[in-house]
């Protein structure tokens, strides 16, 4: 895994922090070496979600529980859309901070976001579906 000049600025720009950059570029090693995938990932940063829910505490209700799990981790700019029988989580994927793609460099196809288990865990939801829709990474959570 080597970081190219352009790799380092966009980090830069994003305002990643340390344990940012760690957390993304561990994801992606660990990736390039073969010993983890998407369905791993969800299941251990689910559970992770769920123990720093119980030292954080979950927000008045599953939206808020996203707001505060997001703004706890400072992970790029976002948004949350509550629906009739879900809840939308909207980052702007160029703001990501803990991508394995935009910030670890992470070249294998097919997604290794962190968030989509952390998320769903902290919030006491189930992560329904994980999407890219223009500028947007879009997580769906159902109660």
């Amino acid at each position: 895994m080597r970081l190219e000049a352009s790799a380092v600025e966009e980090i830069i720009r994003r305002g990643v922090k340390p344990l940012h950059a760690f957390v993304a570029l561990m994801l992606a090693a660990l990736r390039e070496f073969g010993v983890i995938n998407f369905g791993v990932v969800h299941e251990v940063t689910k559970q992770v979600g769920e123990k720093m829910a119980l030292i954080y505490g979950r927000g008045s209700s599953p939206s808020e529980s996203l707001e505060k799990a997001a703004s706890l981790l400072e992970v790029g700019q976002f948004e949350v859309v509550p629906n009739q029988d879900n809840v939308l989580f909207m980052l702007k994927s160029n703001t990501c901070r803990v991508c394995p793609k935009g910030v670890g460099g992470l070249e294998l196809p097919g997604k290794l976001c962190p968030l989509v288990g952390l998320l769903a865990g902290f919030s006491g939801m189930k992560a329904e579906e994980a999407r890219k829709e223009g500028s947007y990474c879009v997580m769906e959570f159902k109660a």
